[in-house]
């Protein structure tokens, strides 16, 4: 998957290979009197095939044992916490948590559902459509594997991957084309094609290793030769055979119109003819001589530009080409039409909500376009005639509101979630309990000065208001409003000169990092006047002192800060630096982390929860001796990914940590007592 807009906004990371965001707060939720189901919440979503639920008992209630679907649960506490692992089927689970009492009485304590999906797609990026099944089959580069999606709507079903069908792994695919008669997918790779039997899921090796930059396949009307798309310029390949001959080379002028670079190709089922899309034009090659001819293009036909990253479908009733690209024409975002008689070239459909359309497909039963779209990592379906919005053809989504483009920094309070969102520049409020997100401000929602690159949020919801750090400086937020007044401006003139992690220390203060410049800093929240607390250099610890979130450790009277593989605590009142932990000494401190990036603070646990991006996993570190434990991450937890999460915030009172991930748009839940991961918002 794509994250331009993320990899751009963390430029000034030098020494990250992936990053991530945080944030800590508080919790909401009313507790049955009985036994309660904690974690997850009810309409949560997983792709696990288990779960360990958490929950608690009211205090005084008398429980001596909290069963779920009939299982003991498991407790350390008499029943005031407690957990179970729970097996889960396709679709919505509903586990029965039953309460005794110590007369033996069974309470039916409380009914939790989980929606296990049988697959929510990671990065949706290549397609074919096969017409007769009335199947889009989908393939998802995070997870490696292939999704078929009913047409008409329906649940997708994994087809082939690691665990179905035998035969090579999938590894970043860039095209895929469907045979004639529906049995066989024919899956391009940069130097490889598989095949993929359709009923098994079995790959097997069509051709390989003769030819490089393979970018598109198809496969011709009497299923006898595979054309490609690669470097040198447009192969054929026999069935019969297997060997890959060059029909029309880029270089040889004799053959015709010029192509530079192919990015697409169809095969025209009415005549044979291949029509490929080049970086400004559109081509027939004739399939016998390799001769071609331009169709479109700077020569020919009027109208927008072609996209320079074209992924193309056919009509084959019309004999319309549609081509889709992220930018059609300057801040526009839609599929392109092209006359193939005229050459004549027009916006087709204005899809502005779906930014990331990687691939496009004919459905010629219906007469609709399908396409794949990798920010909300779904197919979709448009009627190109009506140029209407898209239908999605499965949800992989949870709740409703503006998509969550590329999620970062989070706060988590008593009323809601906040999210940073850097596709959007702008701030989310997310409804905990349903997923759904409506925009606090930015992309349209208030007045004053716009979000740029913004970072962490801290919300006082009591006064109305929100601190964003952003590139100008810190932003002051009207809840009610959206309307945004630049609080306190970077500059050269200024000591600070990118604020990234903000937390409230007061009524008149907030506490800042500055990453560029490695410190924290208090800041008036009248003037917004910037004082040092502790700088490197000012003497009061050491020199290594890199910094991106903090948390206040009001307690122990210090902040603790995030920087590269270590946590500092610096204390509040003389500014005095000390390491906690070092994640350089795994022998001596727990468990290895590898980069302490945003943070989440436990003071029941008596804990610092970690984002440690490189490790993909969230790490406990004790407050007193700085000893650290994996909570979740790839060794720990079942469910969704926490590669590319960033952000962190404690939701206490449903037993998880809530992260954001910008690998699915989304925010994950992760249960605190199991590692587990279920999705939140999306």
């Amino acid at each position: 998957m794509r994250h331009n807009l993320l990899l751009a906004s963390l430029a000034f990371l030098p020494h990250l290979v992936s990053c991530g965001g945080g944030g800590g707060g508080g919790g909401g939720g009313d507790f049955l009197p009985a036994a309660s189901v904690t974690y997850p919440s009810s309409g949560s979503v997983t792709d696990s095939d288990t779960i360990t639920i958490a929950g608690r008992t009211a205090p005084g209630a008398g429980i001596t044992m909290v069963r779920v679907d009939g299982v003991d649960a498991q407790s350390s506490d008499g029943y005031e916490t407690w957990t179970a692992e729970v097996q889960l089927g396709v679709g919505a689970n509903r586990p029965q948590v039953e309460a005794e009492t110590s007369d033996g009485e069974v309470i039916d304590a409380s009914l939790v559902v989980i929606v296990r999906r049988p697959q929510v797609i990671e990065a949706a990026t290549s397609l074919a459509v096969d017409p007769v099944a009335r199947l889009a089959y989908v393939y998802d580069d995070d997870d490696d594997l292939i999704v078929a999606v009913p047409l008409a709507g329906g649940d997708p079903q994994v087809v082939s991957s690691l665990s179905i069908g035998s035969g090579a792994r999938l590894e970043d695919v860039t095209a895929m084309t469907i045979a004639p008669n529906g049995d066989t997918l024919y899956v391009l790779e940069s130097n490889r094609i598989l095949r993929v039997d359709l009923q098994t899921g079995d790959r097997t090796s069509q051709q390989t290793g003769l030819f490089t930059g393979g970018t598109s396949i198809a496969v011709d009307v009497d299923e006898t030769t595979l054309y490609m798309a690669g470097n040198a310029g447009l192969y054929e390949i026999p069935f019969a055979t297997g060997a890959a001959v060059l029909l029309s080379d880029k270089n040889d002028a004799t053959q015709g119109d010029p192509i530079d670079f192919i990015r697409d190709l169809v095969v025209d089922p009415a005549d044979g003819a291949i029509l490929v899309v080049d970086k400004t034009s559109i081509v027939e090659v004739d399939p016998v001589s390799g001769v071609r001819v331009e169709l479109s293009g700077p020569n020919r036909g009027a109208g927008p530009s072609l996209p320079r990253e074209a992924r193309m479908t056919l009509d084959p009733k019309s004999g319309d080409l549609f081509l889709v690209e992220a930018f059609v024409v300057p801040s526009f975002k839609g599929i392109l039409r092209v006359d193939r008689t005229s050459g004549d070239r027009e916006v087709a459909v204005e899809t502005g909500r779906h930014p990331e359309l990687e691939d496009i497909a004919f459905d010629p039963v219906d007469g609709r376009l399908i396409v794949v779209d990798s920010v909300l990592d779904t197919a979709l379906s448009i009627d190109p005639a009506a140029g209407d919005e898209a239908t999605t053809l499965f949800e992989t989504g949870l709740g409703a509101g503006p998509p969550l483009l590329e999620p970062f920094g989070l706060t988590n309070t008593d009323e809601a979630l906040y999210v940073v969102d850097l596709g959007n520049d702008s701030l989310l409020r997310v409804d905990r309990r349903t997923g759904s997100r409506e925009t606090v401000s930015g992309a349209g929602v208030g007045s004053g000065t716009e979000i740029d690159n913004p970072i962490r949020p801290a919300v006082d919801e009591e006064n109305g208001r929100v601190y964003l750090t952003c590139r100008a400086g810190i932003l002051e937020i009207d809840l009610s409003t959206g309307n945004r007044t630049l609080l306190s401006a970077v500059s050269a003139a200024t000591p600070m000169s990118r604020p990234w992690g903000i937390e409230i220390l007061s009524e008149d203060e907030l506490l800042v990092t500055d990453y560029t410049g490695g410190g924290i800093y208090e800041v008036s929240r009248t003037t917004g006047q910037q004082t040092p607390l502790s700088v490197v250099g000012d003497g009061k610890g050491d020199n290594d002192f890199t910094v991106y979130d903090l948390v206040i450790d009001a307690a122990n009277g210090r902040a603790l800060v995030s920087g590269s593989d270590y946590i500092t605590a610096v204390d509040l009142t003389s500014g005095v630096r000390t390491k906690l932990t070092d994640g350089s000494a795994p022998a001596f401190n727990g468990d290895p982390m590898s980069s302490a990036f945003f943070l989440a603070l436990d003071p029941e646990g008596g804990r610092l929860l970690v984002n440690d991006v490189r490790g993909e996993q969230v790490v406990a570190v004790d407050l007193e001796d700085g000893f650290r434990t994996i909570v979740a991450g790839q060794l720990n937890g079942r469910g969704l990914s926490l590669a590319d999460a960033f952000g962190l915030a404690l939701d206490p009172e449903r037993d998880q940590v809530l992260t954001t991930s910008s690998g699915s748009n989304s925010v994950i839940g992760i249960g605190l007592a199991g590692g587990d991961t279920v999705l939140v918002s999306k």
